[in-house]
């Protein structure tokens, strides 16, 4: 009825629109016409204006119904999940295009099946109880599980179920295989990894276990190489005290027994006694050297501080033992007037330069040779620190530079590490006492020595480097102590303004 009277009421709006249009568009009939004429024609007008109407209002109506139609073609049809619609025997009534598609079937190939003809075997009974349990519970559910294909291969969903007026079960489920694949991997790949860091964890418990056991086993070396560099040590120390014991007792031994000899000449006739204790006084003198060269080894000799002119002392000292060395050699002095000079003992000073010389000389031999000498202010900095012959780092600063070198055959290892003990010498002639001496004198004037060595095929040199601190006027202040030498040697570092 309500339907009706609508109806009724759109026709009367629409024929009162149809005359009111044929009202505005009519035009004066002629007075010859009858009135029957003119109201037949009126009535044909607004019929035919009514059905333009209405043919104008179904197309826009048709228009809408097909949009309508698309977006709910494009919103359930072609929609990125599958759509199943099930009624309360579980059959489906109504499925998606997308759904169609993941199965591998047409849309009527759904329609009154049930769904589990669709699902895995092995998933069956789980969504079964699960949605039985959403069922009577009258909730939705979501549940993981496989579908099967038409081909007969199964790929996993997620499945979501939402109950629909107690007779209908919404479905909408999308595809996870390709995150189940990657779960898969990725499950495998851990228990490789786990796989992998056992035997790892395995590998390193062991190699901990046997890292441990040698540093047990080098601890245990180290205390027996510890024990046997003590006692080597110790046995050293007794090796040069029995070899600077024996070698005194030797040299005093012989010079005890010139004396002897002298005095029982002179006993057995008084009137030689003016003809042998010059030979007597001779003896005492040697043993008065030899004791003085002990000292200056140890570092105890007496001395004089006075200002020394290095320059002017190796020059003559170069003259000197020009004529003195084998001819063979050449002495070739290199000296700056720039050199300071510098506070020490003149004389021991001069018996340095002199046992250097000599030294550089006669490791020469019967070859062509020659001896360099030196001698220059040089200033050390910090950034490139130098060390001397034990290892001690030489303090930076402004020195004299004395280096003596030699074309000679070079040093042996013994040789170069033994050079400055007492009494050890590789010659025929001496006691061995002038480069112990020297290491003594420079240890007493708070000196460091430095000593290079190098044996080649075309040629050899042993080169010996001295350092000298320059003196300060007016300063008595006591020296620092820089260690034992090397063959480079350095003495008090006293530096003033002017020098560096």
């Amino acid at each position: 009825m309500a339907n009706d009277k609508e109806h009724t009421n759109s026709a009367a709006e629409l024929r009162a629109d149809a005359e009111t249009q044929v009202a505005a568009q009519a035009v004066a009939a002629d007075s010859t016409n009858g009135q029957d004429v003119k109201r037949l024609y009126h009535e044909l007008q607004v019929h035919q204006v009514e059905l333009e109407m209405q043919n104008k209002a179904l197309h826009l109506t048709k228009l809408d119904l097909e949009a309508t139609r698309d977006s709910y073609f494009d919103l359930y049809e072609l929609a990125p999940v599958g759509y199943l619609t099930l009624n309360k025997n579980g059959l489906i009534q109504r499925a998606n295009l997308t759904a169609a598609t993941m199965l591998g079937l047409v849309k009527d190939a759904l329609v009154n099946k049930p769904i589990q003809k669709f699902i895995f075997s092995d998933d069956v009974d789980s969504y079964y109880l699960q949605s039985r349990s959403a069922v009577e519970a009258a909730e939705d559910f979501t549940i993981e599980l496989r579908f099967v294909r038409s081909d007969g291969s199964p790929f996993w969903v997620n499945l979501h179920a939402s109950l629909q007026n107690d007779d209908e079960l919404w479905i909408a489920f999308s595809d996870i295989s390709d995150r189940k694949h990657l779960e898969q991997a990725l499950r495998q790949a851990n228990d490789t990894l786990e796989e992998q860091v056992a035997e790892r964890t395995e590998e390193l418990t062991t190699a901990v276990t046997r890292l441990q056991q040698e540093i047990e086993e080098r601890k245990k070396a180290e205390e027996e190489k510890l024990t046997l560099e003590q006692q080597l040590q110790q046995a050293q120390k007794l090796e040069s005290l029995g070899v600077l014991a024996g070698g005194i007792a030797h040299d005093f031994n012989n010079i005890l027994a010139i004396i002897i000899g002298y005095c029982g000449l002179i006993k057995m006739n008084y009137e030689t006694a003016e003809i042998n204790i010059p030979e007597i006084e001779k003896a005492v003198e040697r043993a008065a050297a030899l004791c003085r060269q002990m000292l200056a080894y140890a570092g105890k000799a007496p001395f004089e501080r006075t200002q020394v002119d290095i320059c002017m002392l190796v020059s003559e000292m170069s003259k000197m033992l020009q004529s003195t060395i084998a001819q063979n050699v050449v002495i070739k002095p290199y000296l700056s007037a720039d050199a300071p000079s510098v506070m020490g003992d003149a004389s021991q000073i001069r018996q340095v330069v002199m046992n250097l010389i000599i030294n550089a000389a006669e490791a020469i031999d019967n070859s062509q040779g020659e001896v360099r000498v030196s001698l220059s202010k040089k200033a050390l900095t910090g950034d490139r620190p130098e060390k001397d012959y034990l290892g001690h780092i030489i303090p930076h600063g402004c020195y004299a530079f004395l280096e003596v070198v030699d074309t000679g055959c070079g040093m042996s290892d013994e040789t170069y590490n033994r050079i400055f003990e007492p009494f050890y010498t590789t010659k025929f002639t001496g006691r061995g006492l002038g480069m112990s001496a020297v290491l003594g004198i420079i240890k007493a004037h708070n000196g460091a020595l430095q000593l290079f060595s190098q044996r080649r095929r075309s040629k050899s040199f042993c080169r010996l480097r001295t350092r000298l601190y320059p003196v300060l006027k007016h300063n008595n202040r006591t020296p620092p102590y820089f260690g034992r030498g090397a063959a480079r040697y350095f003495w008090q570092k006293m530096k003033r303004s002017s020098d560096c």
